[in-house]
């Protein structure tokens, strides 16, 4: 009787051993879970945010009528990819995948056109510019010429950038240094900047974005900077610049801000599209792995499927990344 009091006294001890040692081990198993979680939550949003890119394929780079020569600009809608061909003239229309689907060649003053810009807006017609002709042409959507815009009068004089958001039009104009807005009419809201290398100013913008909240990016080429606005125009600071001590920007030319709000700057003579937060500060660069990029130049992308679409006038083709 007092052998078997000892034995379940014994193994009264010996369970409560082994359950405290149970429960310090499912403790300490949720602790590391937890570690694990916040730690690696906290280093993936960290590596989107500053990179890396993933490089997926090229447009254009097969012979034939899908070939291209010295692209400038992109543009994305429907799942198609629409590049201005702009040495052979032509706008070039490709599927999501860079599988060639049609062209249609934009008429010019000269033998053959040289396009500078593209895009797509709300109506699905296609709206290019025009460098020798000075012209910004409106395409439907099988490429049939329908107008030049604006309509009624002549208020651009050398429309480069092209960029639609919220029922506006933006448009760089090299001709007086300006980036002018338009509403769907093709009537003139605003006017921004003039020529110079002062605040405000600008020296053959290039390039233009719109985020969601209004805010106004302009690709200021020969001074060697991003300029940034509001809504209104009104200016709220830049990237770069000649006067910088560190030279972060040459020759920006397009520009976007992604779904993260980072902000993509292709610059031909850094070649290679470099990456800043919504401060201004420098987060990471691609396109220069392999000599991917030789001379990028437009940059836009697809929100849909966060794609990043970069042409390279030297290597005459279409970049595409994702992140």
């Amino acid at each position: 009787m007092i052998v078997l009091e000892k034995i379940k006294s014994f193994i009264k001890v010996r369970w409560k051993s082994i359950s405290i040692i149970v429960l310090i081990a499912l403790l300490l198993a949720v602790l590391l879970a937890l570690i694990i979680y916040y730690y690696g939550f906290q280093n993936s949003g960290q590596d989107l945010k500053n990179g890396p890119m993933k490089y997926l394929f090229s447009v254009g780079e097969g012979e034939g009528e899908c070939s291209l020569k010295g692209p400038l600009a992109a543009a994305i809608s429907e799942s198609k990819i629409y590049v201005a061909d702009s040495v052979n003239g032509k706008v070039k229309v490709f599927t999501s995948k860079g599988s060639f689907l049609f062209s249609f060649a934009v008429p010019s003053d000269q033998s053959v056109a040289y396009l500078a810009g593209i895009m797509v807006g709300p109506d699905r017609n296609i709206y290019v510019s025009e460098v020798k002709s000075q012209r910004l042409m409106v395409f439907d959507s099988r490429g049939k010429y329908l107008y030049d815009f604006p309509k009624k009068r002549k208020v651009i004089i050398k429309p480069i950038a092209l960029f639609y958001l919220n029922q506006k039009f933006y448009v760089t104009d090299v001709g007086d240094h300006t980036v002018k807005v338009f509403d769907l009419s093709g009537n003139l809201l605003k006017k921004i900047g003039k020529g110079g290398n002062g605040i405000g100013e600008f020296s053959y913008p290039n390039g233009v974005a719109v985020d969601k909240d209004g805010k106004i990016y302009v690709s200021d080429s020969n001074n060697s900077r991003i300029q940034v606005f509001d809504a209104n125009g009104k200016f709220i600071f830049k990237i770069g610049g000649q006067s910088s001590s560190k030279k972060i920007l040459h020759l920006p030319r397009g520009i976007i801000v992604d779904s993260l709000s980072r902000i993509h700057v292709a610059d031909p003579f850094a070649h290679e599209v470099l990456v800043f937060d919504k401060e201004g500060k420098h987060l990471f660069s691609y396109g220069q792995e392999e000599n991917i990029l030789v001379a990028p130049n437009g940059i836009t992308f697809g929100p849909e499927d966060k794609n990043i679409y970069v042409t390279d006038r030297i290597n005459n083709t279409v970049k595409v990344w994702t992140y």
